[in-house]
């Protein structure tokens, strides 16, 4: 399975129809679950082994390869499988060290006792 590919819609013109195009993508194999743009150029991206990928677009690249690709900026284990998303808006807080950009939804796969018997 490809991991996320950046669509952008270009409404048809004099009778032809629409369509979507690729401008970017982030070329190694993810089994996304979810992603959310959480600012300009920057996604929050959740795969199936419960990871999280935050993916930056160069759209100042040099060559056209370049503004392609959705680069890594970081990485992160949160052991749980994301299956939503949401961006928030939080106003900023003078000192702050963490800005919020996205809500997260997770699925548990945890036991009760009863079952573990």
């Amino acid at each position: 399975m490809k991991s996320v590919s950046l669509v952008e819609y270009t409404r048809g013109e004099n009778g032809m129809p629409d369509s979507l195009n690729e401008v970017a993508r982030h070329f190694r194999v993810s089994w996304a679950t979810a992603v959310a743009n959480v600012a300009e150029d920057t996604f929050l991206e959740s795969d199936a082994e419960g990871n999280l990928i935050v993916l930056h677009r160069n759209v100042n690249g040099v060559t056209s390869e370049d503004k392609r690709k959705l680069e890594v900026v970081s990485e992160m284990r949160l052991g749980e499988m994301v299956n939503r998303i949401r961006r928030i808006n939080v106003p900023l807080t003078p000192g702050a060290a963490v800005i919020p950009r996205a809500f997260l939804a997770t699925v548990s796969y945890l036991t009760s006792p009863e079952t573990t018997r």
